[in-house]
């Protein structure tokens, strides 16, 4: 435990972007980091958390289906309530690109859902557009750089 109660610093956003070409899976963007605080079931320490209970916190089960369930769903979604470190206030973000924002957002939610329950993803990787899906991806890094959080 920490002043927090329990911390577990593998948060559900931190993920780094993969250079281009790198890695065993081509066809994947990000790969999760910073587990240097995760724990296991043995651990976990359910006393920790007692206060917390009302979100499901107070047992093994609770965190990991919070974690799975609220905690990336509403990163992926554009919410910083499952983070400790990063506000995402959508700042930057002009009226007139919302609608692209929300429809990328939603993508991702949707893929990471069927991936959770074994199914298919209704975008799935394409060889042709992996590259101009990357750039994407890169220009999203760039104008993000100097967002304060």
């Amino acid at each position: 435990p920490d002043a927090m109660g329990i911390h577990c610093n593998a948060h559900v956003n931190n993920f780094v972007v993969k250079p281009l070409g790198s890695g065993e899976m081509l066809t994947t963007f990000l790969a999760a980091l910073d587990f240097d605080m995760a724990f296991t079931r043995d651990g976990y320490l359910p006393e920790a958390v007692a206060s917390k209970a009302g979100l499901g916190l107070d047992t093994w089960d609770g965190v990991l289906n919070f974690e799975a369930t609220m905690g990336m769903r509403l990163v992926l979604a554009g919410s910083d309530f499952a983070s400790t470190g990063v506000a995402n206030d959508g700042a930057g973000v002009p009226e007139s690109h919302k609608a692209v924002e929300a429809a990328v957002r939603d993508t991702l939610v949707a893929a990471y859902e069927a991936a959770r329950a074994g199914g298919e993803d209704a975008h799935p990787h394409t060889d042709a557009l992996h590259g101009a899906a990357y750039d994407l991806v890169h220009l999203a890094l760039c104008l993000t750089t100097h967002v304060e959080g």
